[in-house]
């Protein structure tokens, strides 16, 4: 037999030993435990920790070895088909989210060429709808605002979250994100960017002159800094889901726009 044809055709052996080396150490569980610490500054180690659960409840027992680059749509599609299988529809959807992040985080460190996940958008069931309760009553209503208003909590930076958001009625993670730049106190206007959005359009939040009070007096606390709510660990870091729904709790009440 020709040497040659020991090696694809057209390729070079010292590439493809090259490739065979990169393919034993860029596996699907390996590239997504370094896509993963990437985020750990802008996520919650919750957030982490439960994406990685789903990954290795539904995809690593067939897939976390498996060289990156070479995982296809159809293999990822019959894993999720499974999860489908099992009644848990909305999590085969989250599961298509994670694997979608990886998939474009490896596609910026020149790991795969594309995000296969992008072939699998609408091919499953649709997630069933959640509804929430919704307050109608006065004076429920007057009571959940009374309850934001007298709570005082361990860190001053989640009171102010807590009355900030009664004032504008936005995402939690949308308040949580919140940079200083965003906001326009002399004009009484906040103007989320759209990739924050989640429908991706630019969202202007008008402020009562109650909301620019808190804003000002906010801004004595951090805005020297880039965000409204900094990491009580690292002021880089924005405020964890844990701190924020720690104050939701004790008001006793879902403090966005789904809850009122």
């Amino acid at each position: 037999m020709p040497i040659a044809s020991c090696w694809p055709a057209g390729k070079d052996p010292a590439e493809v030993r090259d490739e065979k080396k990169a393919d034993a150490v860029n596996t699907l569980r390996t590239v997504a435990a370094a896509h993963f610490k990437h985020r750990a500054g802008d996520v919650s180690a919750t957030t982490i920790a439960r994406d990685l659960s789903r990954l290795k409840t539904y995809i690593f027992p067939k897939l976390g070895d498996v060289a990156i680059r070479t995982i296809t749509p159809t293999q990822v599609l019959t894993l999720l088909r499974t999860v489908e299988g099992r009644g848990v529809i909305e999590t085969a959807h989250r599961v298509l989210e994670v694997l979608g992040r990886i998939f474009r985080w490896a596609v910026g460190e020149g790991l795969v060429e594309s995000d296969i996940t992008r072939d699998l958008r609408g091919l499953l069931k649709p997630a069933p709808e959640s509804h929430y309760a919704t307050l109608v009553e006065p004076r429920a209503i007057g009571a959940l605002l009374r309850a934001v208003d007298s709570y005082r909590g361990d860190f001053p930076v989640i009171e102010f979250a807590m009355k900030i958001l009664s004032h504008t009625f936005v995402r939690s993670s949308e308040l949580r994100f919140a940079e200083w730049r965003e906001f326009d106190l002399d004009a009484a206007e906040w103007r989320i960017p759209a990739p924050r959005m989640k429908g991706k359009v630019m969202h202007v939040v008008p402020l009562s002159r109650q909301c620019i009070a808190l804003l000002r007096d906010l801004q004595n606390i951090t805005g020297n800094g880039r965000l409204l709510f900094p990491s009580i660990i690292a002021a880089k870091a924005r405020l964890t889901v844990e701190l924020f729904s720690s104050g939701r709790a004790s008001c006793r009440w879902r403090l966005d726009r789904r809850g009122m």
